[in-house]
């Protein structure tokens, strides 16, 4: 999955992914999951996780059966703990798509809910346990920040519990 893609090229990604169940390849952009941020986007991710997220999980789940996105869901839930279970740049993937999946159900945009106490309490032990690995790491946004990706991770946590009281941290 590289650069611009429409909407039904997106989906069809998606559904692979989870019908192959690599939702966790899907959601860290490894195998051919790797989606470029647009760019306009000043980021260094391994993919764009707004976009994997809003247009490609959620219009596949849309235009699923109600059996299919059971599933989805169960997948989604699965994968984002199988990441946090992982290695810390995992963990950090975990943490990008638990925090945007929030967002998305508390501003109406989630066609489903799966963030739950236990979810961010599964993925903040995640980054706690990873944290010298964390800020440690100089890899994507991390490359060039004192405390690696881990300084991203409390910049975006610190903005984020403020404006939506969830924190990961």
């Amino acid at each position: 999955m590289v650069g611009d893609m429409t909407i039904k090229e997106a989906v069809e990604i998606a559904k692979k992914a989870f019908v192959s169940d690599e939702v966790v390849e899907y959601l860290s952009g490894k195998k051919d999951y790797s989606k470029t941020p647009n760019r306009f986007v000043a980021a260094d991710v391994p993919t764009d996780f707004e976009y994997i997220i809003k247009i490609g999980i959620f219009e596949f789940y849309k235009t699923s059966s109600q059996t299919q996105q059971r599933q989805i869901i169960n997948q989604y839930n699965d994968a984002i703990k199988k990441l946090s279970e992982s290695d810390c740049i995992n963990v950090w993937c975990a943490y990008m798509v638990a925090h945007l999946q929030d967002y998305f159900e508390k501003n109406g945009v989630s066609p489903f809910s799966i963030i739950s106490q236990e979810l961010v309490d599964n993925v903040s032990s995640a980054l706690t346990k990873n944290k010298k690995e964390l800020e440690n790491c100089r890899l994507y946004i991390g490359r060039n920040q004192e405390k690696g990706l881990w300084q991203e991770i409390e910049r975006i946590n610190r903005v984020y519990s403020e404006e939506n009281g969830v924190n990961f941290l």
